[in-house]
């Protein structure tokens, strides 16, 4: 015996009510498709999942702001597919890094913003295109479970 619809709906709706202005909407979609990807057993499994749907979102802008803030010519580049993807998310590390001026870019950054996700699966590709920016003669400094800083400029060979 599940929640009825008029309860989930209350639910979403308060707990979308709770977000800023501009996310209301977008909060309320995704806490509607939680429910439906997992049914809550009750109540209490509904809020949780209303609310964690509301902050994951809340996270997912506020990361987008702070690389906008970084350089707004980041969250224009393609994603690019098929042969070309490597060498665009290649790119668009460098373009992150070199935009921080030798600071420190967290995963929580570098993650979701080149890859569109922070599993644990895309840290792994992540060390790759590193492993490959190094390999072109830059200098990316590394602080374990922290992120990577870009500390000098390529080498020309």
């Amino acid at each position: 015996m599940g929640l009825t619809h008029s309860e989930l709906d209350r639910i979403a709706r308060i707990s979308a009510a709770q977000a800023e202005r501009h996310l209301r909407e977008d909060a309320y979609q995704e806490t509607w498709l939680r429910f439906t990807r997992w049914p809550p057993p009750n109540r209490v499994y509904a809020w949780r999942e209303a609310n964690s749907a509301r902050s994951r979102l809340a996270s997912q802008e506020s990361r987008h702001q702070r690389i906008k803030g970084l350089d707004p010519a980041l969250l224009e580049a393609g994603r690019g597919n098929g042969r070309h993807q490597a060498k665009t998310l290649e790119r668009r590390l460098y373009d992150v890094l070199r935009a921080a001026n030798g600071e420190l870019v967290p995963y929580d950054v570098l993650l979701p913003d080149i890859f569109g996700g922070e599993d644990r699966w895309y840290r792994n590709e992540l060390k790759v295109y590193v492993y490959r920016l190094r390999r072109k003669g830059l200098k990316i400094r590394c602080k374990k479970g922290v992120g990577y800083a870009l500390t000098s400029p390529p080498t020309t060979r």
